[in-house]
């Protein structure tokens, strides 16, 4: 499928860009932890600062369950409900967090989930950068930019035809308005779509 990009924004991540940048963390040292990090911009939409800034407690119960869903403060200070239900989120999730447990680490609910190579968190611009990074080893720098999984979310949202207010809820959209103008375009596929499954009721 030939994904539309809008002018001035950031391509949009496709299936293929993901297979690409999956396939490669299996030979990374932090290929674990940045298979997750992908997911979450892609299977869960949400943008660098707010991925850098969830906490082990965000993701995980007392108990060392994953949560279903947890509620994450994003742009302009508003809070979403971000659920951990997609099947390749889970995997990634687990896996990263057994992958820190057989490192011996005590996994404290105010810890960050992400951590960087000097075992700190990350903010807005090194999760940015590191997301830059993981695109130039697989060619892609100047196709995507740490937007871009965000926006194969919405993209794959919209063409799966779930409802504007649906897909602008999950985003943490201020408006419908604002996932119409950013997002939105008027692709072949969905269009075709429609009008084959166009039913009077």
């Amino acid at each position: 499928m030939n994904i539309p990009r809008r002018r001035g924004k950031a391509k949009t991540l496709s299936k293929d860009d993901l297979n690409r940048l999956i396939a490669y963390q299996k030979g990374d040292r932090n290929g674990i932890r940045n298979t997750c990090i992908l997911w979450f911009s892609i299977g869960l939409g949400l943008r660098v600062a707010e991925i850098a800034s969830i906490t082990i407690g965000n993701v995980m119960n007392e108990a060392e369950e994953i949560r279903e869903s947890f509620s994450l403060k994003g742009k302009g200070d508003k809070y979403r409900t971000i659920y951990l239900v997609n099947k390749k989120v889970l995997d990634a999730l687990n896996s990263y967090l057994d992958y820190r447990r057989e490192q011996g680490e005590d996994l404290n609910a105010d810890k960050p989930l992400f951590k960087s190579q000097k075992c700190s968190g990350f903010n807005g611009t090194t999760m940015q950068r590191l997301f830059k990074i993981m695109f130039r080893k697989c060619n892609l720098d100047e196709q995507l930019s740490s937007h871009s999984g965000r926006r194969g979310f919405c993209f794959n949202l919209i063409h799966a035809g779930v409802g504007l207010k649906s897909v602008s809820t999950l985003m943490g959209h201020s408006s419908i308005q604002t996932t119409v103008d950013v997002y939105c375009d008027d692709d072949e596929d969905i269009l075709k779509n429609v009008c084959k499954n166009f039913k009077f009721i």
